[in-house]
């Protein structure tokens, strides 16, 4: 069980750690710094340069831009942001549960009236940075003494988390597949 909540708290900071995102955006600028004052200059691109066949390219610029990134706290925020300028997404059950699970916001405020579906028009605006602080806030260990109406009980979010597939979720986006993960690993450390 302690694996699991750290794990938790890991997958968390990917969504919301503010102190964190601070000081890494601090350490990046402060390499920066150091890179322009040393000459600047990627030695890794010097030496490719000095490469007499002008043919052969580094395998890494086809992938990404070729420089490695290591993970960051809120390296998946502004990618889930980016769902708002979206008409129209795919498994939008998972942003549903996600409201539901923190109590986000009321069944009304998000989906068509009188059904379950959620209505993306409506919800978009809601993905925003209240909805990512309640996530960084949400602590799923520990006796819950709220009222929960019967479409935030954990019951419910599982069955509408049924059916969908992770790596069909990764295809479609790494980031809502994170947003996913996140939901079920909170769902399993709250059972």
């Amino acid at each position: 069980m302690i694996w699991l909540k750290s794990r938790f708290v890991q997958i968390t900071r990917t969504f919301f750690a503010p102190d964190l995102a601070a000081q890494h955006r601090a350490k990046q600028e402060r390499l920066q710094r150091e890179q322009v004052k040393s000459g600047g200059g990627d030695r890794s691109q010097s030496a490719m340069g000095s490469q007499k066949d002008a043919s052969v390219h580094d395998d890494r610029s086809a992938v990404g831009g070729g420089a490695y990134q290591a993970l960051v706290p809120e390296q998946w925020k502004e990618k889930i942001k980016d769902f708002k300028s979206q008409s129209v997404v795919k498994f939008p059950r998972i942003f549903q549960s996600l409201f539901y699970l923190l109590k986000f916001r009321d069944r009304g405020q998000l989906c068509e009236p009188g059904t379950n579906k959620l209505n993306w028009k409506k919800a978009k605006k809601f993905v925003s940075e209240e909805l990512f602080g309640k996530m960084g806030d949400y602590w799923p260990i520990g006796p819950k003494e709220e009222n929960y109406k019967e479409y935030e009980r954990l019951q419910f979010i599982n069955t509408n988390l049924e059916g969908i597939k992770l790596e069909e979720v990764d295809e479609y986006s790494v980031a809502l597949g994170r947003l996913l993960r996140w939901t079920q690993l909170a769902l399993e450390v709250r059972y």
